[in-house]
């Protein structure tokens, strides 16, 4: 979504656990998505969980959005399972964000965000490329490099609570993960 994050999360919410003939009393974990993203949309996910656990000792995960991409890939595409990832985020400027990944699904460095071309100048030989922001890169890649696309964009839900052990997350109510934000927010104070 651009916009209504705020509007249409805590409805759909309630509508999941209605399908599921849960309360939110009933919800032992709780997995959110801590970014990168937008400001807001990170901010809104981060405090929609914080309305959710309070005073409540809840287990709740934090996954990246470059992590939840992996674990789909992993699992859609065990084709791709031996080969070195980068899952490319458009960033909505002229940028991507990225994690690179080791063939057996280790993080490489710090999240970062690069030019498109300057990344896929560095790519390993055979890496898979995943996220919004792979098309991008893999068209600045050259030919001979190996490079190929996963085709997966978004992450599959399914996939990646599958991968998330019962017992994980920190359970001390009030405690939430830490956001990932690649650069600061794009607003400045008034001056003086």
């Amino acid at each position: 979504m651009q916009r209504g994050h705020a509007e249409a999360l805590m409805p759909m919410v309630a509508e999941a656990l209605a399908a599921a003939s849960l309360s939110v009393r009933d919800v032992g974990q709780i997995v959110v998505t801590t970014g990168p993203g937008s400001f807001t949309g990170v901010r809104i996910g981060l405090a929609a969980v914080a309305g959710l656990i309070a005073g409540r000792p809840v287990r709740v995960v934090g996954v990246s959005l470059f992590e939840a991409l992996r674990i789909t890939v992993a699992d859609a595409r065990p084709d791709l399972a031996a080969r070195p990832l980068l899952v490319a985020v458009d960033s909505r400027r002229r940028d991507v964000f990225f994690q690179l990944y080791s063939a057996d699904g280790v993080a490489e460095g710090e999240a970062a965000s690069a030019d498109p071309a300057e990344l896929a100048a560095d790519l390993p030989a055979g890496c898979v490329l995943a996220g919004d922001g792979a098309a991008a890169v893999a068209a600045k890649a050259s030919e001979t490099s190996g490079v190929e696309e996963s085709g997966l964009i978004l992450p599959d839900l399914a996939a990646v609570l599958a991968a998330i052990p019962l017992d994980a997350g920190v359970s001390d109510s009030g405690v939430l993960p830490e956001p990932l934000y690649i650069r600061p927010p794009d607003v400045t104070l008034p001056g003086k």
